[in-house]
């Protein structure tokens, strides 16, 4: 009876981390078009922390992070 205990909870658990990731990567999708880029990325590490190897959120960040370095040369030369 304790094994299915065990199971339900890493189930529930699962399901929590995957709507906490999807639910980032939104809210980050949602900044990144609105251009607020540190936001994005704060929402990105912030669903890196739920998942470190989930690839969409990885490609994402590194998107971010090379529009982030542009902008900010692009801010340098004016």
């Amino acid at each position: 009876m304790e094994h299915r205990f065990q199971l339900l909870y890493f189930t529930i658990v699962a399901l929590i981390g995957a709507g906490m990731l999807f639910f980032y990567t939104q809210l980050a999708a949602i900044a990144k078009a609105r251009n607020n880029v540190p936001l994005s990325i704060e929402l990105i590490r912030d669903a890196l922390e739920v998942d470190d190897k989930n690839l969409d959120a990885l490609g994402m960040l590194g998107d971010l992070e090379l529009k982030n370095d542009d902008w900010v040369k692009a801010k340098d030369l004016t």
